[in-house]
């Protein structure tokens, strides 16, 4: 066993056991995990059995209060590919050079000395991972076959928000999702000001995404994927691989809903995905 599975399975050992004890945890443990989950569906996508097989042991709050944090980490990454999209866009271009051949040629910019451990491999990751295709496509791979292990699982992903994947597929200057990454910076807070300590309920509060702005996001959305003008930049494979891929993830995670709990959000993100590439 390789030893990246290793301190994957360790990780999720920790978070476990904190959730179950319902106790007080530095949170900077939680942020390496969320970040070290990420990295590894990321290489993986639906090969990560084993991080299948935790979540299969676990609860429906267990898979909501994990991919809540890993679900906001993928947006900070989506926070991050805008903005750079949107400075070449605006910046001045030489002859017909694209933006897109520009991105390929770009030097990072350096990462701050001052930043913690953590923040500097976050930094790091967010932007290796900004603008490509694969990381995207293994994450919805993961969940969309993590989603098929149990209801408890795929209950807890739906919790979590993990159809904001299918919104962050088509992410870019012309579609922000403002609402979902504009408090991507709120911290959960002691009475101290610190960052230190945190209950789960409270850490949990301070992850979780409003079902109203997802939806909101995705009526936008449905509505963009009918402009020929807004899916030009996907055109072709990349457009019917992010189609095909985005409508697996919405079946696993919403073909066995019957209840009329997510019957406006089914409709919403069925019509996206009835797009004509």
């Amino acid at each position: 066993m390789s030893t990246s599975i290793l301190v994957i399975r360790c990780l999720f050992i920790q978070i476990y056991a904190y959730y179950q004890r319902h106790e007080f945890y530095r949170s900077p443990t939680f942020e390496l995990a969320y970040l070290a989950i990420l990295k590894h569906l990321a290489l993986s996508g639906d090969s990560a059995q084993h991080l299948m097989d935790a979540l299969a042991r676990g609860s429906r709050e267990d898979t909501n209060y994990i991919f809540s944090g890993v679900i906001r980490l993928w947006l900070e990454c989506v926070t991050t590919q805008i903005e750079t999209s949107e400075k070449f866009h605006t910046a001045p271009q030489v002859g017909l050079v694209s933006s897109s051949e520009i991105l390929a040629v770009v030097v990072p910019p350096p990462i701050s000395s001052g930043l913690s451990l953590h923040d500097r491999e976050k930094k790091k990751l967010l932007l290796k991972m900004a603008e490509v295709d694969s990381v995207l496509f293994n994450i919805i791979k993961f969940i969309t076959k993590a989603a098929e292990q149990n209801s408890t699982v795929r209950l807890g992903m739906l919790d979590a928000g993990s159809l904001v994947i299918v919104l962050t597929a088509f992410a870019d200057p012309a579609f922000k999702l403002s609402s979902l990454t504009g408090n991507l910076k709120k911290e959960v807070k002691g009475k101290s000001g610190s960052l230190t300590h945190g209950k789960v309920s409270d850490m949990a509060d301070a992850q979780r995404l409003s079902s109203a702005a997802i939806n909101a996001e995705a009526s936008t959305l449905s509505v963009l994927m009918r402009k020929p003008q807004f899916v030009r930049p996907w055109r072709g494979h990349r457009l019917e691989t992010r189609l095909s891929l985005c409508s697996s993830l919405i079946d696993s995670l919403l073909g066995q809903e019957f209840n009329d709990e997510y019957g406006v959000t089914r409709a919403l993100f069925r019509n996206i995905v009835a797009a004509d590439p």
